[in-house]
C-alpha cells in the first residue's frame, strides 16, 4: 500500500518539497557530467564476482588526498564523494588527508561491499559503503524490482512503501523471539490502571487496557508551540475527531500529524502514543506516574517511530504525506554494465541530527525492541536482530545490525558486559543536551532500573554501588565540564559535558580484575547523608535481596583491604565511621536537595602549575608539590581564567580516592569547600612515592562531607 493514498494536506511546514521537475530530469545519470575512471580508481577490481565473495580484502587500494577526489571529475571519484561523512569538526577534513578503499562485509552474514575510508596521521575516519546497485529503468514500473543480486535499488520513490515497513514488522514478528517480542507482564505500568492513547482512527485521545498494541513515537519538541493535554482539553482532546481537526487547521504539530497518518495505514495498528498528547501535561501526579513508566512505555511498543529529521515537531515525516520528500536516484553507472550506489551507515548519518544530542530521546531509542527512524529522506527498520533500510533490495534480515565505533552505545543495551555497557552508555548519554539539568538522572532513570537487575545492585545518583569507587571516576572528553548545582558533583549527573573513565574504564570489563581493584586497591568505607539526622551505608550486601552474598559470579566488594600508607606517610587511618555530629560545625543547616556522601580518606595540598598547558581544552595541568617539583596532574571542573576558586596560588585540597589500576599512582578529587560541604573541583592523580611532599597541613585522616 503507498502513502499516496494518505489524506492530503497543506505542504507548508514540511521538511522537504519535490520540484516541478519530472522524475527523468531529476534522477538523470551523473556519468552525462563525469569523465570515465581516473588512473586511481582504474586501480580498483570491479569485477562483478568481486560482491559475492564472502571473504574481506587482503589488500587497500590507495585513491590519492582528500582535497584530489574533490576536485576529480571521475565517475567513481564522484561516487566517493557522495560516500564521504562530514566530520563535525570545525576545521573538517584536512586537505592532505588520504583516501583508501578495501572490500569489508555489511553486518553479520551482509553483502560485501567497497569501504573506504579516510587516513589522517593518528586518526582514521569511516565513510558509507559502496554496494553493487540494480540498473534503473525509469520508464517501467517495476524499477523497484531489481535482480536479487543487487544490494541497493535503483531508486528511492518519493512516497513511502507501506508494504515494506509491513513485511519488516511480520517477519520480525514471527521469526526473532523474546528478543523482540515482549510477552505481556502484568507487573508492567507499574502505578496505572489504563494507557492513555491516540485512536488514529478516531482521531482522539482514549484510555485503552494495559495490554493494548500501541506505536510509541520519539522525537524532538524544539521550539515549536506543541499541542499538549492539558486538564482544560482533555474531554474535548476525548471527542471523536478532535485531532483530526487540529491537524486540518495546521494546529497538531506535523510530526505527531504524520505518525498518525502512517499507523493508520499499516495492517491491524490503531494506538500510537505520544508523550505530549498522552500525559497531562498540567497534572503533576498524572505526569509523575507517566514518566515512571516511559522506559516500559517504549520497551513494550509494537514499534517505536523515530522521528530524527529537522529541530522540532514541525518537521515531519518526509514520505509520509504527498510532496514531502523527492524521488532519489541510488545507482550510478560506474563503467559500462556496472552500477554501484552509496549505502549509508544509519548510525553515521544520525550523528547530525539534533535528535542525537538530545537527552530525553536517549532511553527512548535504546529501549525501543522495534524502531523505524525517518531521517535524510530515508526510511529504516531497526530491531534487536536485524536491520533493514527501504533502499535495501535484498529480503529482510540478511543481516544483523551493522554498529560501528561511533554507535557502540546502541549495542550495549544488550548488557552482555553489563559495568562495560553501562560505562559505554554515560560516555555517549553525558554528551547530550537537557533543556532542564536537573533531568539528567530521570532521563537515564528506566536504563538504570534494567542494569541495577542486571547487576543486581542499587544505584546511587546514576553510580551502581557494587562498583561504586569506580564510577566516581568519571573525567571530561572534549571540553571542561560545567557544573549544574541540582545534582551532586560527586556524579557524572552534576556536570555537563562529554565524560569517560579513562584508565579505571578498561577493568571495568574484566570482572575478576574489577573484584581485585575494588578489594585490594580501595579503602573508602562510603557513607550517605540522607537527612541531617540519617546516614546510611552506600553499599550494604545486607539490602540487597536480590544479589547471593560472596557469589563470585558478579562485581561487587570483597574482603577490602585497609588502607595501606604511602612511603613516609604515618597517620592514624583507623577512623572510618560517620560523625553524628558533623553538621553542628557547619555555618548552615541548609542542605542541598540531594544526598551527601560521608567518609574518611587522606587529604593532600598542592599547588597547581597553570603555566603547564597540555590539553588546554580540557583544564588538564600539572600538581606542584613542596619539592617545588611536578607529583601529579589534574584536570579541572568548570575552570576559567575568572574563575576566583582557580586564580588562588593554593595549596589546594585533594583527596586520595583510590590507587590507579596497574601504576603506583593515587586517583585524587580537587575540593573546593563551601559552607562545611565539599565539593568535586577535578579528578587528577599523585604519585605515591610524592604524597609526603604535600603543603602543610596535609597529609591527614580527615572526614569529608561531599556534595
Amino acid at each position: 500500500m503507498s502513502c499516496g493514498a494518505l489524506p492530503k494536506k497543506s505542504k507548508e511546514g514540511a521538511g522537504h518539497h519535490a520540484g516541478d521537475a519530472s522524475d527523468e530530469d531529476r534522477l538523470s545519470d551523473t556519468t552525462q557530467r563525469t569523465d570515465p575512471l581516473c588512473e586511481y580508481c582504474q586501480q580498483i577490481n570491479f569485477s562483478f564476482d568481486k560482491y559475492h565473495q564472502m571473504s574481506v580484502g587482503r589488500r587497500a587500494v590507495e585513491l590519492g588526498t582528500h582535497s584530489r577526489i574533490k576536485q576529480s571529475r571521475c565517475r567513481f571519484c564522484k561516487l566517493l564523494q557522495l560516500a564521504h561523512i562530514p566530520r563535525n569538526s570545525p576545521e573538517g577534513e584536512p586537505e592532505l588527508a588520504t583516501v583508501s578503499i578495501d572490500w569489508s562485509l555489511l553486518g553479520s552474514g551482509g553483502r560485501r561491499a567497497l569501504h573506504p575510508s579516510i587516513n589522517v596521521p593518528g586518526h582514521y575516519y569511516e565513510m558509507n559503503a559502496i554496494c553493487l546497485a540494480a540498473v534503473p529503468n525509469l520508464n517501467s514500473d517495476d524499477n523497484n524490482t531489481p535482480n536479487p543480486t543487487c544490494y541497493l535499488r535503483p531508486v528511492r520513490n518519493a512516497n513511502i512503501d507501506l508494504q515494506f515497513v509491513d513485511a519488516c514488522l511480520s517477519a520480525c514478528s514471527a521469526q526473532h523471539g523474546l528478543e523482540c517480542n515482549l510477552v505481556y507482564d502484568e507487573q508492567a505500568f507499574p502505578g496505572l490502571d489504563f494507557l492513555r492513547l491516540i485512536d488514529v482512527n478516531r482521531g482522539c485521545i482514549v484510555k485503552a487496557p494495559l495490554g493494548s498494541r500501541y506505536v510509541a513515537l520519539s522525537y524532538v519538541w524544539g521550539g515549536t508551540s506543541c499541542c499538549k493535554l492539558t486538564t482544560a482539553n482533555e474531554p474535548s482532546l476525548s471527542q471523536d475527531g478532535a485531532l483530526k481537526r487540529l491537524a486540518d487547521d495546521l494546529t497538531l504539530p506535523r510530526t505527531i500529524s504524520d505518525a498518525m497518518a502512517l499507523v493508520r495505514g499499516l495492517a491491524g495498528l490503531q494506538f500510537l502514543w505520544v508523550d505530549a498528547l498522552c500525559l497531562i501535561q498540567d497534572d503533576v501526579k498524572d505526569l509523575a506516574a507517566g514518566i515512571a513508566v516511559m522506559d516500559d512505555v517504549y520497551e513494550r511498543a509494537w514499534f517505536t517511530i523515530i522521528a530524527a529529521g529537522g529541530e522540532d515537531a514541525s518537521f515531519g515525516l518526509p514520505g509520509i504525506q504527498p510532496g514531502s520528500r523527492s524521488a532519489t536516484r541510488l545507482s550510478h553507472e560506474i563503467k559500462p554494465g556496472l552500477h554501484l550506489g552509496v549505502d549509508t551507515a544509519l548510525d553515521s548519518s544520525l550523528t547530525r541530527s539534533v535528535y542525537n544530542k538530545r537527552g530525553w530521546t536517549f532511553q527512548e531509542q535504546l529501549l525501543s525492541r522495534r524502531a523505524l527512524f525517518f531521517f535524510d529522506d530515508r526510511v529504516v527498520f531497526r530491531c534487536r536482530q536485524a536491520e533493514h533500510s527501504e533502499d535495501h533490495a535484498d529480503a529482510f534480515g540478511c543481516g544483523k545490525p551493522t554498529y560501528s565505533l561511533i554507535s557502540m552505545w546502541t549495542k550495549s543495551i544488550s548488557m552482555e558486559n553489563p559495568m562495560f555497557d553501562y560505562e559505554t552508555m554515560l560516555f555517549y548519554y553525558s554528551r547530550r543536551k537537557l533543556t532542564n539539568s536537573g533531568d539528567a538522572l530521570r532521563a537515564m532513570e528506566g536504563l538504570m532500573r534494567r542494569f541495577s537487575k542486571k547487576m543486581k545492585c542499587r544505584f546511587f545518583q546514576g553510580l551502581p554501588t557494587t562498583a561504586f569507587d569506580g564510577f566516581l571516576l568519571f573525567s571530561s572528553v572534549f571540553k571542561i565540564l560545567q557544573r549544574h548545582s541540582n545534582l551532586p558533583s560527586y556524579s557524572w549527573a552534576g556536570w555537563s559535558g562529554g565524560i569517560n573513565y579513562g584508565q579505571i574504564g578498561k577493568i571495568f570489563g574484566g570482572q575478576d580484575q574489577m573484584n581485585e581493584w575494588l578489594a585490594m586497591k580501595t579503602w573508602i568505607i562510603w557513607y550517605k547523608r540522607l537527612t541531617a539526622d540519617n546516614t546510611d551505608l552506600v553499599w550494604d550486601i545486607t539490602r540487597e535481596p536480590s544479589r547471593p552474598a560472596n557469589d563470585e559470579k558478579y562485581i561487587g566488594y570483597g574482603n577490602r583491604q585497609p588502607f595501606q600508607h604511602p612511603p613516609h606517610v604515618k597517620v592514624d587511618a583507623s577512623r572510618t565511621d560517620p560523625s553524628d555530629n558533623i553538621l553542628e560545625d557547619i555555618q548552615t543547616r541548609v542542605l542541598p536537595g540531594y544526598p551527601l556522601l560521608q567518609f574518611w580518606t587522606l587529604a593532600v595540598y598542592f599547588r597547581i602549575d597553570y603555566q603547564s598547558r597540555h590539553a588546554e581544552f580540557r583544564g588538564w595541568r600539572a600538581l606542584i608539590g613542596s619539592n617545588l617539583s611536578a607529583c601529579g596532574s589534574i584536570v579541572m571542573d568548570g575552570y576559567s581564567e575568572n574563575e576566583p576558586f582557580f586564580q588562588s596560588d593554593g595549596p589546594f585540597e585533594l583527596i586520595l580516592l583510590s590507587e590507579v589500576p596497574g601504576q603506583t599512582e593515587y586517583h585524587v578529587m580537587l575540593l573546593q569547600w563551601k559552607d562545611g560541604i565539599a565539593e568535586r573541583r577535578g579528578l587528577g592523580s599523585i604519585d605515591r612515592d610524592f604524597v609526603h611532599l604535600s603543603f602543610a597541613p596535609g597529609p591527614v585522616w580527615k572526614e569529608v562531607l561531599l556534595g
